[in-house]
This record gives structure tokens, C-alpha cells and sequence, in this order.
């Protein structure tokens, strides 16, 4: 962290000196495609991680540069954000291990900070709940707000939850969204069919009624 705005790759690999990656250096944008002044790197060994460490608080282009470990998690974020397409939006999540039982209205309480947009609950082929859904939300922001909310609990059990891409949330959701929108123009049509059943009722009834008053006037 603090890394100067104009540090390049190159430097950042030569700035941690007698380490061996994998991979490349990975500087970390901000929202408007900017460098933010952190980068993340993923080391070949837990001695390259020693020397790394032995780095903090050294300069780099006439400013102090943090090195501190972190996690798995945070470097694969970092990976995914890099090698998305340029026209998908960072805005979906994939939640794993809900209850049987978890409802739409759960999870947008389970996500009470987050503003959200859609919430798919998928089944197996066997029709029964998967114990996972896809959730697409407003902003980057809110995604961050969700991920926050990893391992916590819904109910008896803790939840997993983890940023996608709209390529897999299109993928994944695919068939639970078709089968949603036949199953809401199934109602549609059943409530259209209702209310004709009705009309037609109610003109049978206003019909019989002034056939019995044309009886009683005569």
C-alpha cells in the first residue's frame, strides 16, 4: 500500500527485490480506472514471503510503500476484476450454503446495506432448493457491502458468499429465470382466465334476472 501513482510493474517486482512470483504484479485500480496506490502480488514460496515482509516501509520513487501479507481471498477478487471483459458489469454475487428454506425476502434482509436488484434461487434436477442464489446488485459498492457479510449467519447457518461476473450470473441463472417468467405468465394467463370466467358469470346472472322480472310482469 501507498505506492506512488506512476510506479510501474517492472518497478514494483524490482522494489521487492530477490522475490519470485507467480504470476504478474497486479496494480489495483479505483472506480475510475486509475491507479489507487496498492497492488497485490502472489509469491512462489513462504520464504519469498519473508523477504517481501523485510520490504515494508522501504521507498520506492521517494515514498514509503507498506508490504503486509494477505489473503487468498483478496488476491482472487483482485484476479477476477483483471481479467473480466471490459463490458461486464461488477455488479453480481453468488451466495452458497443457504438453508433449504431461504426465501427471496431473506436474502435481501440477509443483505439489508446492499441495494438489490434481482434474486435467483436455484434448484437442483430434482427440483429441490440448491442451497444457493444469484444476486444481482446496484453498484461495485454494494457488492463490496455483500462481501462483508461473508460467513455470517442466516438463520442456523453461515453463509458463503462470493463475487461473480455478469457472464456467469447470465450462465447460472439462465433456466431459473425462463422457468420465473413462465411460471408469471402462467399466472397472468390463469388470472386473465379468472377474470373472463367472471364476466361471463355475471352476465349469465344479469341475463337469468331479467328473464325472472320479464316472468313476474307477466
Amino acid at each position: 500500500r501507498g505506492l506512488p501513482w506512476k510506479a510501474t510493474k517492472d518497478e514494483i517486482a524490482e522494489f521487492l527485490v530477490d522475490c519470485e512470483f507467480v504470476g504478474n504484479v497486479i496494480i489495483i485500480k479505483n472506480e475510475a480506472g486509475k491507479p489507487s496506490g496498492d497492488a497485490v502480488v502472489k509469491l512462489l514460496n513462504k520464504l519469498d514471503l519473508e523477504r517481501a515482509l523485510k520490504c515494508n516501509r522501504k521507498s520506492l520513487l521517494e515514498r514509503s510503500v507498506v508490504v503486509e501479507e494477505t489473503d487468498k481471498d483478496t488476491y482472487s477478487r483482485h484476479i477476477r476484476k483483471l481479467d473480466k471483459m471490459d463490458t461486464e458489469e461488477n455488479t453480481f454475487i453468488r451466495m452458497r450454503g443457504l438453508v433449504w428454506s431461504a426465501t427471496e425476502e431473506d436474502i435481501k434482509t440477509f443483505l439489508h446495506d446492499c441495494n438489490v436488484k434481482e434474486v435467483v434461487l436455484t434448484t437442483t434436477d430434482r427440483g429441490r432448493p440448491s442451497g444457493e442464489a444469484f444476486v444481482h446488485l446496484d453498484t461495485e459498492a454494494d457488492v463490496e457491502k455483500a462481501m462483508a457479510h461473508n460467513r455470517e449467519h442466516l438463520r442456523e447457518r453461515f453463509v458463503l458468499v462470493e463475487e461473480i461476473y455478469e457472464s456467469q450470473y447470465i450462465r447460472e441463472t439462465k433456466e431459473f429465470v425462463s422457468q420465473k417468467g413462465n411460471v408469471n405468465k402462467k399466472s397472468e394467463t390463469e388470472l386473465e382466465g379468472n377474470l373472463e370466467n367472471g364476466k361471463e358469470a355475471k352476465k349469465r346472472k344479469t341475463e337469468k334476472d331479467e328473464i325472472a322480472d320479464h316472468m313476474d310482469c307477466n
